[in-house]
């Protein structure tokens, strides 16, 4: 059995556009995959820790994670679509939360070759970070 399958017996799969082609990438570990995280407390919860778990099963069979702190998500609200605003969290707090954030997520032993994306510096200019071989790089 493949990690794909695993993950559809597992009841982790819900919707795929090209089920062949994706099977195909994740079994041979060749899938790029995101899985992305809202600093609105300084703490992730259990849903997170799902999410870091499944990230780590991909990562473990080959595939390249990357873990995305939307720094600059919480700073426009809630994109969801849902009918209550989230409450606006002040700059200190966004860098707050994101760096315990990334603290944590960290501790799941990412790669060096692999990337972790925070998306707002704390100075007002969104972006991307990504490790790439112990050295950082910035795109602005």
């Amino acid at each position: 059995m493949g990690i794909y399958e695993e993950l559809q017996a597992r009841g982790l799969i819900a919707q795929v556009t090209d089920e062949d082609v994706i099977k195909d990438l994740i079994n041979n570990g060749k899938a790029t995959f995101y899985i992305g995280f809202d600093p609105t407390a300084d703490s992730l919860h259990v849903g997170h820790f799902m999410a870091l778990c499944l990230m780590k099963r991909l990562q473990m069979a080959g595939n390249k994670p990357i873990a995305l702190v939307g720094g600059g998500t919480a700073m426009i609200g809630d994109p969801s679509g849902r009918s209550d605003m989230r409450k606006m969290l002040t700059k200190e707090d966004i860098e707050h939360n994101v760096a315990c954030i990334k603290k944590q997520v960290e501790k799941f032993d990412m790669k060096p070759e692999e990337a972790l994306v925070v998306t707002y510096d704390g100075k007002g200019q969104i972006f991307c970070q990504k490790k790439e071989k112990n050295k950082n790089k910035e795109t602005k």
